[in-house]
């Protein structure tokens, strides 16, 4: 799957049944289609409301190949962020002593193999990757 979006948290709608298509025609298991929802809603999420900058649209792109799952998000002309060196929410404190904020970036980067920022020609690149926990028959 590969498409633009428009960098606005309305598409979620749209983006939520593209990626129901895809992982029905990859036949993603549950637990892996759900990932997959929560790393773009919290990643997707992340860009339309703290990437200063950035045009219209946002590439989305997911794949499935011997037996990993990647998803990409490309924002275009953003501002640079290192999403690789963001603190670590501590999840053992209460409510009332963490900092607001990181917790997408913390639950994604815990639940999948690799999250990584890239900052390339003016356009910030996140890409995740995660094997597949359940065996698909294409």
């Amino acid at each position: 799957m590969k498409r633009m979006f428009a960098r606005e948290s309305e598409s979620l709608d749209t983006i939520f049944e593209e990626l129901d298509r895809f992982s029905e025609t990859n036949r993603l298991g549950e637990r892996d289609a759900y990932f997959t929802h929560l790393a773009v809603e919290e990643l997707f999420t992340n860009t339309v409301r703290h990437a200063p900058g950035g045009t219209g649209e946002v590439l989305l792109e997911v794949a499935v190949s011997d037996g990993l799952l990647t998803i990409r998000l490309t924002d275009f002309e953003t501002e640079p962020f290192n999403g690789n060196t963001a603190v670590s929410v501590d999840t053992t404190l209460p409510l009332s002593e963490r900092n607001p904020g990181g917790l997408g970036i913390h639950l994604v980067r815990n639940l999948a193999d690799d999250l990584v920022y890239e900052y390339v020609g003016g356009n910030l690149v996140v890409t995740v990757t995660k094997h597949l926990e359940e065996e698909t028959d294409v």
